[in-house]
């Protein structure tokens, strides 16, 4: 791979210095020394295997400047992709010829009998665009020796292609959440609404029952789009795929709690973004009068120092917004601006934290049963070893959400609430 001698004498002497031991029959071994490989769990082999795999990117990004291997773009005018590694796992974009084919089974053969790793045909697959001729997909499967891949086949869980049809990807949310809770029939999200209802509140013969507990309370617990901008500020523009438009309609969410981190202050508007830290907006709302509207924060600073200049924010902000700007510490390596999820103590944002953000703009509803009934009385609950229909019962006997005469008397008309026993009280949960 034309790594210098002294440097593998030295990488090699980590690997081979460590000795194990194994346990047998409950026992361990004689410690051994290892003598080739990687191994899982070592500090140093993800190292070792990063640079390997730099080697094979090389190797094909060679082939790419010869014009021997082309690539794929995503859109006029972006860069060409020629392949995609993640993990152990490596995607090869050429075109659909046996030459190419030939170049490929070069390229990684070459790597094997210099790295000591095998592809695994077994799991390697070759996919094709729509508009390749047959013989030639069994031309190049030949060449490659592997077999083409199914339609719809999956990586991680998800298609290799999702095309223009949103049914095939939404489909296998679907598939596993009918075997999760089992007897629904689904057309994604108001589906899936549909199924979750069902489970918890029955159906007899396709009819609807009435769902005691309200929906939210239920739910309690640079490309092609933006070549010269950032993801946050990219429009949804014309003829947009499933995916970006998906990711168009959750991004509004991150600006709720979307804030500029400032470094160097020259990325950061002064009166368009939002820079200033525990306010609700985390906009300055100090008037602007004549100060220009596309002002950077860099202005507000001491030239060649990591440090405000307090004549000038005192002489621009309100008071409030001042004490705020000034505590907020600079970086003495002059660090470019970036953004961080206000919400959350370390800055990073994460779908659990979008999630609990819109689940708080909701009605309280969720809440208050929540702090009425302890949070510790679900936590005793979900852990109890009891069936989980027994769980889901004592769940809605908690949250008063069973179907006793006093709740059927609240939703239909004509229903009589009063105990069938007694005659004289309304049945309800509390009933002993």
């Amino acid at each position: 791979m034309g790594f210098a001698g002294q440097w593998i004498f030295n990488n090699m002497r980590c690997v081979r210095s460590v000795s194990y031991e194994v346990l047998i029959n409950g026992a361990p071994s004689e410690p051994f020394v290892p003598t080739r490989g990687l191994r899982q769990g070592d500090p140093l082999s993800p190292y070792l295997f990063i640079l390997c795999a730099e080697v094979l990117s090389s190797m094909i990004r060679r082939k790419v400047e010869e014009g021997v291997l082309h690539g794929i773009r995503v859109a006029p005018g972006a860069p060409v992709v020629s392949h995609l590694f993640f993990a152990d796992d490596s995607i090869i974009f050429v075109k659909a010829n046996e030459n190419q084919a030939r170049v490929v089974m070069d390229v990684l053969s070459k790597y094997e009998r210099a790295s000591g790793q095998l592809v695994s045909k077994k799991k390697t697959m070759v996919s094709f665009s729509k508009g390749t001729v047959e013989w030639r997909r069994e031309k190049v499967a030949r060449v490659l020796g592997v077999q083409v891949v199914a339609e719809q086949d999956r990586y991680l869980g998800l298609p290799t292609v999702i095309g223009q049809s949103k049914h095939a990807l939404t489909k296998i949310v679907c598939d596993k959440l009918n075997n999760k809770m089992q007897g629904w029939r689904v057309n994604f999200c108001n589906d899936l609404r549909s199924i979750v209802s069902r489970f918890w509140w029955g159906s007899a013969g396709g009819a609807r029952k009435i769902s005691w507990l309200s929906w939210e309370f239920m739910c309690r617990a640079k490309g092609k789009y933006f070549p010269n901008g950032t993801f946050i500020d990219a429009p949804i523009g014309n003829n947009p795929s499933y995916t970006w438009r998906s990711i168009c309609e959750a991004k509004c969410v991150m600006g709720l709690g979307l804030r500029k981190r400032v470094g160097n202050g020259i990325d950061t508007r002064v009166w368009l973004d939002p820079w200033i830290p525990n306010t609700s907006s985390r906009c300055v709302v100090s008037p602007r009068e004549d100060n220009d509207l596309e002002m950077k924060v860099a202005e507000l600073m001491v030239v060649g120092e990591s440090r405000w200049d307090r004549e000038k924010v005192e002489a621009v902000f309100l008071p409030f917004e001042v004490e705020r700007i000034l505590n907020i510490r600079l970086s003495e390596h002059s660090r470019e601006d970036s953004r961080c999820w206000d919400k959350a103590k370390d800055g990073e944002y994460s779908v659990k934290e979008g999630y609990r953000l819109l689940a708080a703009d909701k009605s309280g509803e969720g809440e208050q049963s929540d702090s009425s009934m302890g949070g510790w009385l679900w936590k005793t609950l979900w852990v109890a070893p009891v069936l989980p229909r027994i769980k889901a019962f004592m769940w809605q006997l908690c949250n008063n959400a069973l179907p006793v005469k006093a709740n059927i008397a609240a939703r239909l008309r004509g229903v009589d609430g009063s105990c069938p026993r007694c005659h004289f009280e309304a049945e309800s949960v509390s009933m002993s």
